[in-house]
């Protein structure tokens, strides 16, 4: 994968298993690693302070998921979101092949392959989790008490089976907790490619972890010692966690991700806070800014502006690519030189969104 210019690949996912700890990002002691246990004291939204446990446990002798079943569990995601929440809601089930999977994952084809991903599927179908007051329900707006599986069921379809075909050699059905989730739409957007181009688990996992939690707000303060119970780093001190960190810190502030991090005494206790601001939409690129500041200038020396079309103005020049509103320009200027033209203001104004839509760019989100 191109870990420079990611492939577009952006879509949405479900937001309890961004937030709680399910997969074991280091393959190091990984068949050692047969339980989670994660406990934290939160609020909910009438401000009453509960307890949540979020407990995950192999079944059959077998380990935890690793770092490969989190990106297969990431290729199922991508299939959701392309098959379409509806549609996953009515049945709880999608339909794919082994090797839908490795071309969404990038993996060369063979029985390799094919048997780690069988193995994925299979281990996140035993992996039981147990959620005490901690998998929200928004649509109903309570928390799960229950132990279940966030797959029910994995089947694979065999030579001769009449509902095998070269598109079709799995099926999954998903947790109705999962559905329940999707139907109460606590989803979020999720970047799939650049997900991908992140390569290590570790900055994977913080990239998931920061998007959900920057949802409402850039900024966004963690616990050191609970961010590493979240990611999860097994029993590791507060010292060993930031080391284990900083290279995901530094690549996802390198790729653009995050505008700057830093750690910090926690307040009111003897602990380590790090913080992290995500690049919002007003976070511009310098060299873009200075670019569409240019742009922004051409369309006011030959249109001119007023008050309500400069924040327009200031929009396309961040939104659109150059050949657009130079396009609009020129057949402004075109038609103003055959005296057709009664406000160029209103003339490009509606060009541009003419232009913008045949493009299929949305101006406004």
């Amino acid at each position: 994968m191109d870990l420079i210019n990611p492939k577009e690949e952006k879509g949405k996912v479900e937001c309890n298993l961004e937030e709680f700890p399910y997969f074991i990002p280091s393959t190091k002691n990984l068949k050692d690693q047969h339980e989670i246990i994660f406990v934290r004291t939160v609020q909910n939204r009438q401000g009453e302070t509960f307890r949540q446990e979020w407990i995950v446990r192999a079944e059959h002798g077998d380990h935890l998921p690793g770092s490969f079943e989190a990106d297969v569990k990431r290729a199922l995601d991508k299939i959701v979101y392309d098959i379409g929440f509806q549609t996953v809601i009515e049945t709880g089930i999608i339909k794919f092949s082994l090797y839908q999977i490795a071309e969404i994952l990038g993996l060369g084809h063979g029985g390799w392959t094919w048997q780690r991903i069988r193995k994925a599927l299979e281990r996140m179908k035993t992996t039981n989790i147990h959620s005490k007051q901690s998998f929200y329900l928004k649509g109903k707006n309570v928390y799960v008490d229950d132990v279940f599986s966030y797959i029910d069921n994995v089947r694979f379809y065999q030579l001769g089976d009449e509902s095998r075909t070269n598109n079709c050699t799995c099926q999954v059905k998903f947790s109705k907790y999962y559905i329940e989730s999707l139907k109460g739409h606590y989803i979020k957007p999720f970047d799939f490619g650049f997900y991908w181009s992140l390569g290590d688990p570790i900055p994977k996992r913080l990239y998931s972890l920061f998007d959900k939690r920057s949802y409402t707000s850039p900024t966004v303060t963690f616990d050191l010692i609970e961010l590493g119970k979240i990611i999860p780093l097994t029993k590791r001190p507060p010292s060993k966690i930031r080391q284990c960190i900083l290279p995901g810190l530094n690549l996802l502030k390198e790729r653009g991700y995050l505008v700057d991090y830093s750690f910090r005494k926690s307040v009111g206790s003897k602990g380590e806070a790090l913080i992290v601001r995500v690049k919002g939409k007003e976070d511009i690129d310098p060299e873009v800014k200075a670019l569409a500041e240019s742009i922004f200038e051409d369309i006011v020396r030959n249109i001119g502006v007023e008050h309500r079309s400069e924040k327009f103005y200031r929009r396309i020049c961040e939104k659109l690519p150059r050949n657009i509103i130079y396009r609009a320009l020129s057949e402004v200027r075109e038609e103003e030189q055959h005296g057709q033209v009664q406000s160029k203001i209103a003339l490009f104004t509606t060009k541009i969104k003419r232009f913008a839509d045949e493009a299929d760019i949305p101006i406004y989100d």
